[in-house]
């Protein structure tokens, strides 16, 4: 198996295991808040996503693209910076409940984005047919 096979399987294993975390962080704050200082619902999320990025970082000298001189990967790049802020504030900042459920729907659609711009390597993805 090649370097890029392994790296490509931890990276999309980390995305799914990025989504589901904030899938079950969303759920207990909005039903069950106490779950949320939990230890390994606190630092689980902390190895999931430097794993992520450190695969990512691997990958790019494999692929041979790289953010700001690839649109796709800087579109990727900066749409993932706003995913972060977004997501961060729905589970630490917003207070009322209609706020941060439509903050988790929109930490949602920005995802989807990223991982439509992964698939397709193209930012307006959704024109490709």
């Amino acid at each position: 198996m090649s370097d890029y096979t392994i790296l490509k399987f931890v990276h999309v294993s980390c995305v799914v295991l990025s989504l589901t975390g904030f899938l079950l962080r969303s759920y207990f704050l909005l039903l069950s808040p106490g779950m949320l200082v939990r230890w390994w619902v606190k630092y689980t999320p902390h190895f999931v996503e430097t794993t992520l990025l450190i695969s990512a970082l691997a990958l790019l000298p494999l692929i041979g693209q790289y953010p700001f001189y690839d649109d796709w990967l800087t579109a990727k790049l900066l749409v993932m910076l706003c995913y972060i802020a977004v997501a961060g504030y729905t589970l630490h900042g917003a207070k009322k409940m209609i706020t941060k459920f439509s903050l988790i729907m929109l930490s949602l659609i920005i995802f989807s984005y990223i991982i439509g711009v992964a698939i397709y390597h193209n930012p307006f993805f959704w024109t490709v047919r």
